[in-house]
């Protein structure tokens, strides 16, 4: 069975390493960093990176499809944020897709422009239900639909076909946050790792 590995940042690990984290970027990807206005924004993009290359190389080209989908020689991954946490999935042989997002209130009125009404009355939760959607666009790499109620968000755990093509979608909450994590294909099993050794 496959095997995703997962790996989670908080703000405050990357400003306590920050000399560590950013030590790993590339020229390119200290520029672009430098870009952001917000310094969250700039820490979380900084943390994302850190967790790539902490995994394939600071020496590994890493590019993005034209439809944005991040890539990488020697495997594939996905990386997402929201609030003051960055994730990146793993994969070595298939396309990933990963989204996290802070569960909270004040995203009611977004549900009917996102969800279908089966989706809607299913009983779960807004976050979940659109994590589910976008991990699976994201393993698609095909970028959004112009209508997101297109892209299927159940089941949240199991099959889905989106595109013709066969996907497995899990997923949990952790520490306050929806994950979903999808893969082209079959089931999977997931691992979550230490972004740091100590």
């Amino acid at each position: 069975m496959e095997r995703i590995r997962l790996r989670f940042l908080h703000i405050r690990q990357i400003k306590n390493r920050l000399q560590t984290v950013s030590g790993v970027l590339t020229d390119e990807e200290r520029l672009r960093a430098g870009r952001f206005v917000r310094e969250e924004d700039r820490l979380l993009y900084t943390g994302g990176v850190y967790l790539v290359r902490t995994v394939f190389g600071k020496e590994a080209v890493i590019g993005r499809s034209r439809a944005g989908k991040p890539f990488a020689e020697g495997g594939y991954f996905n990386v997402s944020h929201s609030v003051d946490t960055v994730g990146a999935a793993f994969c070595e042989t298939r396309e990933v897709g990963l989204d996290i997002e802070k569960i909270r209130e004040g995203f009611e009125d977004v549900g009917p422009f996102c969800l279908s009404p089966e989706e809607a009355e299913s009983g779960h939760g807004f976050f979940e239900l659109f994590t589910s959607k976008e991990s699976l666009v994201k393993a698609e790499g095909g970028g959004w639909p112009d209508d997101p109620v297109q892209v299927p968000a159940l089941p949240l755990d199991g099959k889905v076909i989106y595109g013709g093509k066969p996907f497995f979608r899990r997923r949990y909450r952790k520490d306050g946050f929806a994950v979903s994590v999808c893969l082209q294909g079959e089931d999977f099993l997931i691992e979550e790792e230490k972004a740091f050794e100590n």
